[in-house]
């Protein structure tokens, strides 16, 4: 049988005990030795114990229990089997806890609690190679998930810790909201070079990850932090870099001809409601004015489309328990509204004017079934041990977010609250919108045309109002929150492809998909997935 071998590096607290356990008790003969790591021959494969500073943090598994931070394994025959099981009843005092020996299976923890398993292979000779079909190398996805949670978490809290005006985020974190502190601690970090030596540890782990949406998930994370890492730590990615691997969008501006034809289904939507005269710009902008909400009601008719949307939240995708938001008027922002959930707000940016169809689309982007229910999905899964750990990180600003606000995006629809030509109308233009921002980042930033020509671009092609404009204008060219721009159209796009062709009989499924982990585009189109 032709054998693979992998490489894997940990963590562990002690060298000379992993030294004694690795190399005296297991008879794992050193192949290399420096001041911080050790390599072994792992039964034909490499494995690299690399002191951890403070300590080996063991994060807990998804419901809570607590994890170790790898698990790995081979499996031996009967020779090496009988030799490992004699070698584990007098190993006692250097193990983490006792060992567990079954009749073809024997599970034990190294000094510093790291996982190994091992299996009998009826007397094959040639340990399992980790890409192998039989058990090979073998990753708790627990933990795996855990322990990029802890690793994610520490990187925002390192982030935050920075001293405002030096922050690249200004203490927004690269996690805003996380609902998970309780479940996964933070990594501690004092260095960027401590981040990259953790992200080195778990690119060795994801890569033992079977193919499918996981993998595919976990490899565009691990590509999305190290980029984040890079910004944090001082380095200027292109902006194509980001858009590409921080956010894990499509590159470019968006296909002209898309564009025109949205623009062709909104003079088709408006012509239908009567209204012909003046160009698309003119119509549209008469449209708006005349189904402007008045800013004395803006509150009770927040409050009247977010007890609706609650209802049909509760009823098609998960009992929010009462979930109630406060409205926060707010004003000189880039961003049109925002889910303040750690304060029980949704911030709105009132130098807009809103119709009642963009207040509806907001309260589900924002609240529900959109931000808000995300977080409470996604903690309900991972406390019942459905969902792995890092489910948790679904606010991340990496490449979770263009599902994030893909859900948000598509949420009228998601609970099936379109209610005539009103929402139909303003759904096309708010798709307008998206795909038109998403050119004028690209503009702006790649293709070096001023901003004036930017602004005018989107006065012209996606009629919005100035406070909006300018407010594209002002995130598009932040280092870090400017890529994300992009992160509208690529995640409305996707959610939006993967809901139109779900059969109904596949949609429960597909909403357990969909909110109960977090996903790129890629890995969300997967849906539904052969291979988990």
């Amino acid at each position: 049988m032709a054998t693979h071998p992998f490489r894997l590096v940990f963590a562990v607290d002690d060298l000379d005990r992993a030294k004694r356990f690795y190399g005296e008790v297991l008879k794992c003969p050193i192949r290399h030795e420096g001041n911080r790591s050790v390599d072994f021959d792992f039964f034909g494969h490499v494995i690299s114990a690399r002191l951890a500073e403070g300590g080996v943090a063991s994060p807990p598994r998804s419901g809570g229990e607590a994890g170790s931070l790898w698990s790995f394994g081979v499996s031996l025959e009967s020779e090496r089997w009988d030799a490992l099981t004699a070698a584990m009843s007098r190993a006692d005092d250097v193990l983490a806890e006792p060992s567990f020996v079954g009749p073809d299976y024997l599970t034990l923890r190294d000094p510093a609690g790291n996982t190994l398993e091992f299996t009998l292979r009826d007397g094959r000779s040639a340990p399992v190679a980790a890409n192998d079909e039989s058990l090979g190398m073998t990753i708790d996805p627990a933990a795996l998930g855990a322990t990029l949670t802890a690793v994610t978490m520490g990187i925002d809290a390192f982030e935050r810790s920075r001293p405002r005006g030096t922050s690249l985020l200004d203490g927004e974190g690269l996690v805003p909201i996380y609902m998970g502190a309780d479940l996964v601690p933070a990594r501690r970090y004092t260095s960027w070079d401590e981040v990259q030596d953790d992200l080195v540890a778990l690119d060795s782990s994801v890569g033992q990850v079977p193919e499918g949406p996981r993998a595919v998930f976990l490899r565009g994370m691990l590509t999305s932090l190290k980029v984040a890492v890079r910004l944090f730590a001082g380095a200027s990615p292109s902006f194509e870099e980001k858009v590409r691997d921080l956010v894990g969008a499509p590159t470019g501006p968006v296909d002209p001809a898309v564009i025109e034809d949205i623009r062709g289904r909104l003079d088709s939507l408006l012509r239908r409601q009567g209204a012909v005269r003046g160009d698309l710009g003119e119509r549209i902008k008469a449209w708006e004015e005349g189904r402007f909400v008045d800013p004395s009601r803006l509150e009770a008719t927040f409050t009247e489309l977010l007890a609706e949307a609650r209802a049909r939240t509760d009823a098609r995708i998960i009992d929010t328990g009462g979930y109630e938001m406060a409205l926060n008027p707010v004003r000189d922002v880039p961003f049109t509204a925002r889910c303040n959930f750690n304060q029980g707000q949704m911030d709105l940016n009132v130098d807009q004017r809103f119709t009642r169809s963009a207040l509806k689309h907001l309260v589900c982007h924002e609240v529900h079934p959109g931000h808000v229910t995300q977080l409470l999905y996604t903690r309900a899964e991972v406390e019942a041990g459905r969902s792995d750990a890092d489910a948790l990180l679904c606010t991340a600003n990496t490449v979770t977010g263009c599902v994030q606000e893909g859900i948000g995006d598509q949420a009228v629809q998601l609970i099936d609250w379109i209610e005539g030509e009103d929402d139909e109308i303003h759904l096309e233009l708010r798709r307008l919108r998206s795909a038109t921002q998403t050119s004028a980042a690209w503009h702006l930033m790649v293709d070096g045309w001023a901003a004036d020509r930017v602004a005018d671009y989107l006065r012209r092609t996606a009629f919005g109002q100035e406070a909006w404009i300018q407010g594209r204008l002002r995130m598009a060219a932040h280092p870090f929150r400017g890529p994300f721009i992009s992160s509208y159209w690529a995640g409305n796009e996707s959610v939006r492809r993967v809901r139109e062709r779900v059969p109904v009989a596949q949609r429960p499924s597909f909403l357990s998909y969909l909110y109960g982990r977090v996903h790129s585009p890629e890995s969300l189109e997967m849906f539904p997935p052969a291979n988990p």
